[in-house]
């Protein structure tokens, strides 16, 4: 918690001074109008307008201040309450389905080995079936993914058709159905040179 002093008369105003607190009490020693309740950054940091602390490049600690039109005292007392503040449940949302990396540069950090290729798509649906067809620019159905987790939002593709063989690098575009919506996904594929006789 970090204080800061706005005012009074001065420790040595002897008790003459005519400010008093919200309770009614003289004042003859510095007061505080404000207090800061923020996280501790181990110095005494001050946010920003917008509610923001910032020591040694952190710029996003949270903070709740409270300023009053008059001085505090020991006497007065404030109270608050996080009740009701839970947590909300996030409508699913189609749009935010996604396949990474986008292009594919015929190399994914995620891949294992020399043969291993793999596509992810994000965001699918935890709860209910989704499938994700994957068609070339001509039309031709090329892949059929059926996504049945129901604890996982994630699928990939191994880059392969439907009769296992690697897809040649081009455009293609994904359409996700789900329950809740359907969304078309562009990809692009730039696969590296493959050796077909190790298939």
């Amino acid at each position: 918690m970090v204080g800061t002093t706005s005012g009074g008369c001065g420790w040595g105003s002897g008790g003459s001074c005519d400010n008093t607190t919200t309770s009614g009490a003289g004042i003859g020693y510095p007061y505080m109008t404000a207090t800061l309740f923020t996280d501790y950054l181990g110095s005494g940091v001050l946010p920003t307008a917008a509610g923001f602390a910032y020591w040694g490049g952190f710029t996003t600690a949270s903070s709740v201040v409270w300023q009053m039109s008059k001085p505090n005292s020991s006497a007065d007392t404030f109270t608050f309450t996080t009740e009701g503040l839970g947590m909300s449940a996030n409508a699913y949302d189609p749009d935010r389905i996604s396949v990474w990396p986008n292009p594919y540069y015929g190399y994914n950090p995620e891949e294992r080995d020399a043969l291993d290729r793999r596509v992810m798509f994000s965001h699918l649906p935890e709860e209910g079936a989704a499938t994700i067809r994957i068609f070339a620019l001509d039309g031709t159905l090329v892949r059929t993914i059926h996504h049945n987790d129901t604890a996982s939002q994630h699928a990939t593709w191994d880059m392969k058709n439907n009769f296992e063989l690697p897809v040649a690098s081009g455009m293609y575009v994904a359409h996700v159905e789900t329950n809740h919506g359907d969304k078309i996904l562009k990809l692009a594929v730039i696969q590296p040179e493959q050796r077909l006789d190790v298939y």
